[in-house]
């Protein structure tokens, strides 16, 4: 069950790569043309490479901040896994994030809610991105929720270990 609970969508990270790749790809043709008709007559010509040149700077640097938001998240949720504050939320529901399409499909989160002993405040998590419907196998359940002390507002909520209990 863990291989079918551990499909995470990582769209940031995909998106990143892809647009790193285009506009590095975008980039290089634009210096290379640049390099090409430096010693030409052809003035006509310069306005279309440097335009696809910083087209391709612009999709690079695109591509570049998206990786590094990924790779923060991901230094996060390693840190709040090791040094964060464990607590247990109930799982709410499964819904669909309709904010985003792939393959003509919106990927699926985990909402679980959790009530403070101490001031009796809910709070409400969410998870990653699924690419199906997890519900099955997580209805009625507590899922583990790493937090930054009494800081709610950055978690991480492992589904994963759900099919490890």
């Amino acid at each position: 069950m863990e291989k079918i609970l551990n499909g995470k969508l990582n769209l940031i990270k995909l998106a990143g790569t892809v647009f790193a790749i285009i506009g590095a790809v975008l980039a290089l043709v634009g210096i290379g043309l640049l390099f090409i008709l430096r010693n030409t007559d052809m003035e006509l010509y310069w306005l279309p490479t440097v335009i696809l040149c910083g087209i391709g700077l612009i999709f690079l640097i695109l591509g570049v901040v998206f990786l590094v938001r990924s790779r923060r998240r991901q230094e996060m949720e390693r840190e709040l896994k090791a040094r964060g504050e464990v607590i247990y939320a109930e799982v709410t529901g499964v819904s669909l994030n309709y904010s985003i399409t792939l393959n003509g499909r919106h990927p699926y989160f985990v909402e679980a809610c959790y009530r403070d002993p101490d001031s009796g405040a809910i709070h409400m998590f969410r998870s990653h991105d699924l690419q199906f419907d997890p519900t099955k196998f997580i209805m009625d359940q507590k899922v583990p929720v790493y937090c930054r002390g009494d800081d709610y507002k950055h978690y991480y909520m492992d589904i994963d270990a759900i099919a490890r209990i």
